[in-house]
C-alpha cells in the first residue's frame, strides 16, 4: 500500500465512511459489556424516568399533575420512544445507549478534526472506558443524554470554524443552538459549559482577539435568538416555568440536607483516580502539550477541567455519574497526548535514518523508511495504550457482570403478585417507592408520587401529611414500601392510615405489601383525622 494512503488513514482529518463506522462499532461494543437486559435498576433513578415517561405517555401534565425536579425533554423523549418501540426497560435502555453512540460520534469528531484518525479512536476508547461510563450507556438516565447533547453542540460549533471547513458555517451553528437549548432542557448541569459555547461562538481571531463585524454580529445574535426562543417554547409548553419549586427549590434545599456532605468533588475525583489513573497521568501530559502549541481549540479541554472544578468544588450531592463531565476532557487531552507523541516518536526514528544516512539536514525521503517509521509508531502506541486499556477493560467487565452497579435487583415473584392482584374499574394504582415495579406490573403511580426520592423526602415535599392525602385522593388497590421502609413505618398516622385501610401481606424482607381492605360503607368519604 502506499505510505501517504497509510498516513492518510492514520493521521488524516477528512470525514470518510471510516469515521461513522469506527464510533459505531465502539458504541456496539458497549452492548457487550453493559448487562443491558439485566432485571435489575442500574440505579433508583430509572424507576422514576420509567414511569414518568409512563404517565406523560398516559395523558398526565408534566410539574401540574407529575411531580418533577428536572427538565421536561428527557421525559417528552423517553415517552415518545416507548411509544414506538415499546414500554420495556430494554426499549428505553437502548434509547440511552442511542444517545451514548452520539456522544462518542462527536467526541471521536471532535478528536480527528485536531489530531486525525488514530488519536480519536484512542480518545474514543479512554472515554468509553472510564468510570461508569459503559453503564451509564444504557441506564435509563438523564445525565450522560444531557451530555451527549452538549457534546453534539460543541462538535457542531468546532467543525462550522473557519480552520476546518468553509461551508455551511452558519447552518452549523444555528443546528448547534436548537440542540444547545434541548441540552439544556434536559439536564442544567451541563450550564458550566457555557463559557465555551461563547468562546466558541464569538468569531476571534489571532491571538483570541474578537473580530467585530456586522456580518459576525448577525450570526451570534440570531444563534443566542435561537437558544433562547427554543428554551422558551419549551418551558412554555411543559408549564414548567410555574414550577419553581420543583425545579429550583427542592435542589437548593437539598445542599442543607445531612448526609449529602461526603458526596464532594473530592470524593467522586478520588472515586475516578482509583479506576482511571492512566488516564489522569495521560491528561496531564495532555494538559502540557495543550499549553505548549497555546491554540484555541486545543486549550477548550482545560477550560472545560477549570469550568468542572469551580463549579462543582462548592457544591453537593456530586453523584459519580457526574464523572463523564471530567472524562470527557480528561480523554481528550489524553488522545492529544497520544497525537503529540507520535509525532515526537516519528520524528525521533526519521531523524535516526537520516543519521544513519549520513544525511542530519534533511527528514526521511525514503517512502519504505517513512512507511516502517509510520508502522513502528503506530505499533508501539497499539502496544502501550492497548494494554493498559485491556487490563482496565477487564477489570470493568468483572464489575459490570457481578452487577456491582445494580443497587436493587428486581423480585419477579413480587412483580407476578403486582400483576395478579384484581385490578380497579378504571385505573389500577400502586403506591411504592419502588416505581420500576410498577413499571413492570403495567400499574400506575398517583402522578404526585412519581419521584418518591431521598431528596424529596428530606427537604420536606414528601411527607406523610402529603402521601395520606394522596392515599385518600387516588385510593390505590396496592401499597409497596422498601426505600424508604424504616421512615414511613416509624410514622404514626402513616402506620395508622395503613392499619386501618390496608392489609399486609407478607411478600419478604426488604419489602412491606399491603392491599386496600373496605371496611366502612363511605370509603369515598375524605378521611379528615389522617390530615
Amino acid at each position: 500500500m502506499n505510505p501517504n494512503r497509510i498516513r492518510k488513514l492514520i493521521l488524516g482529518t477528512q470525514f470518510s465512511y471510516i469515521d461513522f463506522i469506527i464510533p459505531l462499532l465502539l458504541a456496539g461494543s458497549i452492548l457487550l459489556l453493559a448487562p443491558i437486559a439485566a432485571d435489575c435498576e442500574f440505579n433508583t433513578d430509572e424507576g422514576i424516568n420509567l414511569m414518568k415517561a409512563v404517565l406523560y405517555g398516559q395523558g398526565f401534565a408534566l410539574y401540574q399533575d407529575i411531580w418533577n425536579d428536572q427538565p421536561p425533554v428527557f421525559t417528552i423523549a423517553l415517552s415518545f420512544w416507548m411509544s414506538l418501540f415499546g414500554n420495556t426497560l430494554v426499549s428505553a435502555r437502548l434509547m440511552t445507549w442511542a444517545l451514548s453512540f452520539l456522544s462518542i460520534f462527536s467526541f471521536y469528531q471532535l478528536i480527528r478534526l485536531q489530531f486525525g484518525r488514530m488519536s480519536a479512536f484512542f480518545g474514543a476508547l479512554f472515554l468509553i472506558n472510564s468510570y461508569q461510563f459503559v453503564d451509564l450507556s444504557v441506564s435509563v438516565m438523564i445525565g450522560l443524554p444531557a451530555i451527549a447533547l452538549m457534546l453534539f453542540v460543541v462538535y457542531l460549533l468546532v467543525s462550522s470554524h473557519s480552520a476546518f471547513t468553509h461551508k455551511g458555517q452558519q447552518t452549523r451553528r444555528l443546528a448547534a443552538g436548537f440542540v444547545l437549548a434541548l441540552s439544556l432542557q434536559t439536564k442544567l448541569f451541563v450550564s458550566f459549559l457555557m463559557p465555551i459555547i461563547l468562546i466558541l461562538v464569538l468569531p476571534l481571531g489571532r491571538n483570541f482577539r474578537i473580530q467585530v463585524d456586522r456580518k459576525s454580529l448577525s450570526q451570534l445574535l440570531q444563534f443566542f435568538l435561537l437558544v433562547l426562543s427554543t428554551y422558551i417554547f419549551i418551558s412554555l409548553t411543559s408549564q414548567s416555568l410555574n414550577s419553581y419549586d420543583q425545579l429550583v427549590a427542592t435542589h437548593v434545599s437539598a445542599r442543607e440536607v445531612l448526609g449529602y456532605q461526603h458526596k464532594t468533588l473530592f470524593f467522586m475525583l478520588r472515586k475516578g483516580w482509583l479506576n482511571d489513573y492512566y488516564l489522569y497521568i495521560l491528561a496531564g501530559l495532555g494538559c502540557f502539550f495543550a499549553v505548549r502549541s497555546w491554540k484555541l481549540f486545543t486549550l477548550v479541554p482545560i477550560v472545560w477541567i477549570l469550568g468542572f472544578l469551580v463549579t462543582f468544588y462548592n457544591h453537593y450531592p456530586v453523584r459519580l455519574h457526574y464523572y463523564t463531565l471530567l472524562a470527557i476532557p480528561m480523554s481528550w487531552l489524553a488522545a492529544m497526548a497520544v497525537y503529540h507523541s507520535t509525532v515526537m516518536i516519528s520524528n525521533y526514528i526519521a531523524n535516526r535514518f537520516a543519521a544513519s544516512n549520513n544525511d542530519r539536514s534533511t527528514i526521511v525521503t525514503s517512502k519504505s523508511d517513512r512507511l516502517y517509521g509510520y508502522l513502528f509508531n503506530v505499533l508501539a502506541s497499539l502496544t502501550v495504550l492497548l494494554t493498559i486499556y485491556s487490563i482496565s477493560l477487564e477489570i470493568h467487565r468483572s464489575v459490570v457482570y457481578q452487577h456491582s452497579f445494580c443497587e436493587q435487583p428486581i423480585d419477579a415473584e413480587i412483580v407476578s403478585r403486582l400483576r395478579e392482584y384484581p385490578k380497579g374499574v378504571d385505573r389500577s394504582w400502586l403506591l411504592t417507592d419502588r416505581p420500576i415495579y410498577a413499571f413492570y406490573a403495567g400499574l400506575l403511580l398517583p402522578p404526585e408520587t412519581a419521584v418518591f426520592s431521598q431528596k424529596r423526602i428530606s427537604v420536606g415535599s414528601l411527607d406523610s401529611k402529603e402521601i395520606i392525602r394522596i392515599l385518600e385522593e387516588y385510593k390505590p388497590e396496592q401499597v409497596l414500601i422498601g426505600r424508604f421502609k424504616e421512615l414511613l413505618l416509624n410514622d404514626y398516622y402513616f402506620q395508622k392510615y395503613l392499619q386501618d385501610n390496608y392489609l399486609k401481606t407478607p411478600i419478604g424482607e426488604e419489602l412491606e405489601y399491603y392491599t386496600r381492605v373496605d371496611r366502612r360503607s363511605d370509603r369515598g368519604i375524605r378521611n379528615e383525622r389522617y390530615l
